[in-house]
C-alpha cells in the first residue's frame, strides 16, 4: 500500500505518527509526504525528517502554498494522481468537503 503524511499538525506533532510512518515502511508500505509546504521548504524539511530518522520514499509539495481549502484541493489532486490509499492529516474535515 502507499501511505502519505501531512507534516505540520501531523508528522511532526502528533505523538506516535512517527512510528506509525516507520513501521509502514519497515514492513514494506511506500510511505511519503504530501504537504501544503512550499518546494521551497522542501530541503529543510527533508532536514528535518532525516533528523527525526525518517526517510520518506516520496515527497509531495504545492508550487505556491496557499489557503486551507486551496491546500486540500491539492492534497486530493496528488492523492488521486500518486494513487495513494490513505492519507494521514490534521485537517480530514477540509478533505471530506473537496
Amino acid at each position: 500500500m502507499k501511505f502519505s503524511f501531512d507534516l505540520d499538525g501531523t508528522l511532526y506533532d502528533v505523538s506516535g505518527i512517527q512510528e506509525i510512518f516507520r513501521k509502514l515502511q519497515y514492513v514494506g508500505h511506500k510511505c511519503g509526504i504530501l504537504t501544503g509546504h512550499t518546494c521551497r521548504w522542501k530541503e529543510g524539511d527533508l532536514r528535518k525528517l532525516k533528523a527525526l530518522d525518517i526517510d520518506p520514499d516520496f515527497f509531495l509539495c504545492t508550487k505556491d502554498g496557499g489557503t486551507e481549502l486551496e491546500n486540500a484541493k491539492f492534497k486530493k489532486e496528488m492523492i488521486e494522481k500518486h494513487k495513494i490509499d490513505y492519507h494521514f492529516d490534521d485537517y480530514d474535515h477540509l478533505m471530506r468537503e473537496v
